[in-house]
């Protein structure tokens, strides 16, 4: 097996270190860095590619690749759209699409224990120092994570579009700088704060059932559970088997695995992407 990596910036390169370490063979065409081979005249060499290239050329470097005549698997790096036009991506059914928290061991344990009929709301928080330059917007860069998380979590992404778009039909968002508060009201009300500017970085969930509270740190992937016992408050360390979310990713994109609701994760992204763009445009 034999992997061509399309771009050759920080996540290809953390790509790559997992490729290594998992013996797989693979080369890398970035036209903007050294070091890289020329393009390929014949891609059929390559069993699978990946797309890691800046955010807004996903969809038409797929679009290439597919004309081209290349039929085998393409992992594309999240969001896989960033306009409504490009939904006809979603209908490749050999596509795999870099929603790498997912793969999160602590994500996988919460998925475990909450009980979605009994969730009243979910907060979630996603803060950073802008380390890496980018020309994805905050909410393209960052927000579609958390909006994933939030349908796999409440199982709204389990419904089908008409009843989907009915429950999560209020979406809201302010920016003040790099920052942008998002909510969704429904039968969960969703809670999100986004930003690029603040020196300690955060990834955490807060799923909050009329029975207990669950606290989910993606970094240090922990979740621990609090809960009334015989009149206590008592927090739960719950276990979580520690692992690289991006090794897991990589091996449900190699053994195959179907990736279910990416559509709908990507249509409340495009979503809060035209109030962020309504919101700048009225600043100007």
């Amino acid at each position: 097996m034999k992997t061509l990596l399309i771009g050759y910036g920080n996540i290809a390169k953390i790509h790559a270190k997992y490729l290594e370490a998992g013996g797989k063979q693979w080369d890398w065409y970035d036209p903007h860095v050294d070091g890289g081979i020329d393009y390929p005249d014949n891609l059929d060499c390559y069993d699978s590619i990946f797309i890691l290239t800046p955010e807004r050329t996903h969809y038409d470097i797929h679009q290439q690749l597919r004309n081209s005549g290349y039929e085998q698997r393409i992992f594309v790096e999240k969001p896989a759209a960033l306009r409504w036009e490009d939904f006809g991506i979603f209908k490749d059914s050999n596509i795999f699409v870099g929603l790498v928290e997912r793969y999160n061991p602590a994500v996988q344990t919460l998925l475990k224990h909450c009980d979605s009929e009994k969730i009243i709301n979910v907060d979630f928080s996603r803060c950073c120092v802008a380390e890496h330059s980018s020309e994805a917007s905050l909410v393209e860069d960052l927000g579609i994570h958390d909006l994933d998380l939030f349908l796999q979590i409440t199982k709204l992404a389990g419904l089908e579009h008409q009843k989907y778009r009915a429950a999560v039909s209020d979406v809201k968002a302010q920016l003040v700088g790099n920052t942008c508060v998002a909510t969704i009201t429904g039968p969960v009300i969703g809670r999100f704060i986004w930003s690029k500017d603040t020196y300690f970085k955060e990834r955490r969930i807060v799923v909050r059932q009329n029975d207990c509270t669950f606290e989910v740190d993606l970094q240090e992937q922990t979740v621990v559970k609090h809960y009334y016992h015989e009149g206590k408050i008592v927090s739960e360390s719950l276990y979580v088997e520690k692992s690289s979310p991006i090794a897991n990713e990589q091996n449900a994109f190699f053994c195959g695995d179907a990736q279910e609701d990416i559509e709908q994760s990507h249509d409340l992204l495009l979503r809060l992407i035209d109030i962020e763009q309504t919101v700048k445009n009225n600043k100007k």
